[in-house]
């Protein structure tokens, strides 16, 4: 009787051990893979106040370096209990799907997607699409400042319409605010970065933005084209994502899927996407997979150039 009893409590010790996800009494960690103050940041700030309002603690952790690779990989071998989570990039898991398969991830949902602004430096004589256009064919070229895989992809759809035979000069940064610093320094001439990190240094006429990649013409910058005017068929890809290691418990992928869905139906989140030059983007997995993929065919072909 007393080995039934001791099996018994040993059996609720393990079932309470395997199901004991506490989101609201636990910090949870939150791997960003590139520096402070970028897209992905700013995209975790603003579920950060969000989800403190529900309750929860969520701490941003930063990984930056190779594009993003560092931090999937942290994420990818973190504890498996819920308490590791990231904000990263279709981007990011493209490049560790290509790089490092055997890392695995759950993508939960994406969640959205900047609207790139093309700023050149003060110091170029670039300063618009049409003389960016006339530089990229030039044997002067365009150095370039890009800071994550969905930048690169933007620079790399840029060069292809643009029909230039051209070598253009691509300068690497660990995210898209440390390429913002180096455009104000005049240190490289034109970024493709989210237009937020960017738009106070556009207002006090640091940097010159030529073009957006947004559907229709911004009501800040009316006399500002968007990037098909001058280049036709140029696509949106990327995206930003929720990201947990592989193989939690399904209580786990419940719970933040939930709240993820929560987050995205909230009235009051869509103003602020739109409000900080950002689109909301469909919820769920499959878009989520289809955006990865959709990026990763991009970024093979890019590899292979």
């Amino acid at each position: 009787m007393k080995i039934k009893s001791l099996l018994f409590s040993i059996c609720l010790m393990v079932c309470s051990q395997a199901y004991a996800f506490t989101p609201k009494n636990n910090p949870i960690t939150v791997i960003i893979p590139f520096a402070p103050g970028g897209g992905v940041d700013q995209t975790f700030r603003h579920f950060e106040v969000w989800a403190n309002k529900k309750g929860y603690n969520f701490v941003a952790q930063f990984k930056p370096g190779a594009d993003g690779l560092i931090g999937m990989d942290t994420i990818a071998s973190s504890p498996k209990d819920g308490y590791t989570v990231s904000f990263g990039t279709a981007g990011t898991v493209a490049t560790q799907r290509l790089k490092n398969p055997n890392a695995e991830l759950i993508v939960v949902t994406a969640i959205r997607t900047s609207i790139t602004g093309f700023v050149t430096s003060v110091k170029s004589n670039i300063k618009s699409l049409d003389e960016l256009d006339s530089r990229l064919r030039s044997k002067d070229g365009v150095s370039i400042g890009v800071g994550a895989p969905g930048q690169s992809i933007v620079i790399d759809q840029i060069i292809e319409l643009s029909k230039t035979q051209e070598k253009q000069t691509i300068v690497n940064y660990k995210g898209g605010n440390p390429v913002v610093v180096d455009l104000v320094g005049g240190h490289i001439d034109l970024a493709g970065v989210p237009l937020n990190i960017v738009s106070r240094h556009i207002e006090s006429n640091k940097v010159k933005l030529i073009g957006v990649t947004s559907d229709k013409r911004l009501d800040q910058y009316p006399t500002v084209p968007i990037i098909n005017e001058k280049y036709l068929g140029y696509k949106n890809l990327d995206g930003i994502l929720f990201i947990l290691p592989s193989k939690v418990d399904k209580s786990v992928v419940d719970f933040y899927t939930n709240l993820l869905k929560e987050y995205l139906n909230d009235p009051t989140v869509t103003k602020d996407f739109v409000k900080d030059y950002y689109h909301a983007l469909p919820f769920g997995q499959q878009y989520a997979e289809q955006l990865i993929d959709s990026t990763k065919n991009r970024l093979s072909k890019m590899i292979k150039q």
